[in-house]
């Protein structure tokens, strides 16, 4: 599970250096920069923000069906 995630994370960060470096690179004007760049990194906040509740959502439902399982195998 914890592996899962950490693969996540790191698929996600790369793309967004990427998509960064991309745009850095690529011949525009600095004011049009700037806006792509805010735009990519407030897109990647959210993709982050949404995998992250994804995750979250994971974990506690495996956390509660071990927890139903334990308490089962204790009575």
């Amino acid at each position: 599970m914890i592996n899962n995630s950490n693969t996540v994370v790191g698929l996600l960060a790369g793309t967004v250096i990427g998509a960064a470096l991309g745009v850095l690179f690529a011949p525009d004007k600095g004011t049009k920069t700037r806006q792509r760049i805010s735009d990519e990194a407030l897109a990647a906040k959210d993709k982050i923000s949404e995998k992250a509740s994804e995750v979250t959502d994971s974990v506690a439902s495996a956390v509660s069906q071990k927890k139903r399982k334990f308490r089962h195998s204790v009575r």
